[in-house]
């Protein structure tokens, strides 16, 4: 029923802005990253994803949300007869004050433990700015979607996507290594669509005492679409 898709799709909503309210209350350095996904693929096995997600600070003092950046992505992929899917990308980052680039190269697959499905990325980038050295990541992640009723995720269910990552970052010859933990929880909206809210706890370097440590309010909107051989 639609007015059933509604309330679901509340559901998020409500988690998400409760979570916010909490982080509110608490004396963490905390942030909101609103997202949109769109994924455009071939039945063959290529194809073009697009993303757009800015992150907006915490000013306590002033009860505010400061903008801070914006970044834009656009990445190709084609998926290997092994199942691996090789993508390349380019990521521009717009702030008030500068830009910067990102070129970006992927490996990812899934495995399959009893009726889980683990999915593996592994990416490295390289960020170019004006007046700043290089900066090189090397990450890998993994992280499975599943669904709340049952073993399959259909239209107009729940589902948790439980996800971990690791990060190094070398900058003029000096390393630092990231923690990411990122749980969320999403809505399967119908075939093309679907919508999750996560939070997550990164560890910017990983020693200890603990410093760096942020945690990110994120929601996102996901969108696919498969081309048909009759469609241009």
């Amino acid at each position: 029923m639609m007015w059933m898709k509604y309330l679901n799709i509340s559901s998020i909503l409500f988690f998400c802005f409760s979570s916010m309210s909490i982080l509110a209350q608490n004396n963490v350095n905390w942030f909101l990253l609103p997202a949109i996904n769109t994924t455009v693929s071939k039945p063959a096995g290529y194809g073009l994803h697009i993303k757009s997600e800015s992150r907006f600070g915490n000013n306590r003092k002033e009860g505010t949300y400061p903008y801070l950046h914006t970044d834009l992505s656009i990445q190709t992929f084609l998926k290997t007869k092994l199942g691996v899917r090789l993508g390349l990308g380019y990521l521009i980052r717009i702030t008030e004050e500068k830009q910067s680039n990102r070129y970006i190269q992927q490996l990812s697959w899934i495995t399959r433990k009893g009726n889980i499905k683990l999915g593996h990325r592994f990416v490295t980038d390289q960020t170019f700015s004006k007046n700043s050295a290089t900066n090189v990541r090397i990450r890998y992640r993994i992280n499975s979607k599943i669904p709340l009723r049952g073993q399959r995720l259909d239209k107009g269910e729940f589902y948790v996507k439980p996800g971990l990552e690791y990060l190094a970052k070398i900058k003029e010859r000096e390393i630092n290594h990231e923690l990411r933990i990122v749980p969320a929880l999403g809505f399967v909206v119908d075939e093309k669509q679907s919508i999750e809210c996560n939070i997550q706890y990164r560890n910017g370097n990983i020693q200890f005492p603990l410093k760096d440590q942020r945690l990110f309010l994120g929601f996102s909107w996901y969108i696919k679409e498969v081309l048909l051989p009759n469609q241009s």
